[in-house]
């Protein structure tokens, strides 16, 4: 697996950008992967190693950017423009303020909050604390805490018009 690490890396990064923006905050998950390997190859300096492992970097960045491109190119044709913020039509769609300020409501307001919707989530909150690995229970935490600013900066942190917490979706599989 560690011979296609870049291309799966590169292909589920691209797929979640594409379910959303925030999606690429799930960058943070290959970053660490690929930076726990790199600091030992650099000490015990396994140049071939390391060669390897920016290959593989290469490969992450190349099927990443194969994946999204039908999308980029949908958004030219549409927009004239290769990047888009959807949000950008709506100017109230982000807090006035650099604050996370709706954090706590994502989490405990009974309008759709998580733990409030969602009781069971604590488990798996419960749980990620408790990864044995060290450094895969600091990734995790890493990712969950970015996500959970990020839905916070939000005035629609409750996901609009749909059902439970909408945007906590991608945070599901870990």
């Amino acid at each position: 697996c560690e011979k296609y690490s870049g291309l799966i890396w590169g292909v589920l990064l691209g797929l979640s950008f594409l379910t959303r923006w925030s999606g690429l905050i799930y960058a943070i998950l290959p970053a660490a992967y690929y930076t726990l390997r790199l600091i030992p190859m650099v000490r015990q300096k396994d140049w071939a190693a390391l060669r390897g492992l920016l290959g593989q970097v290469g490969v992450l960045v190349l099927s990443l950017i194969v994946t999204i491109t039908p999308q980029l190119a949908l958004w030219q044709r549409l927009h004239g423009t290769w990047l888009t913020f959807p949000q950008a039509a709506n100017p109230r769609a982000y807090v006035d303020s650099v604050l996370p300020l709706n954090t706590l409501r994502a989490f405990f307001s009974t309008a759709r909050g998580l733990l409030f919707w969602s009781p069971f989530m604590l488990i798996g909150m419960i749980g990620t604390v408790r990864i044995p690995n060290r450094e895969i229970r600091g990734t995790v935490l890493m990712y969950l805490l970015a996500h959970g600013i990020l839905i916070g900066y939000r005035t629609d942190w409750y996901g609009g018009g749909g059902f439970g917490p909408r945007y906590f979706i991608e945070a599901l599989p870990l």
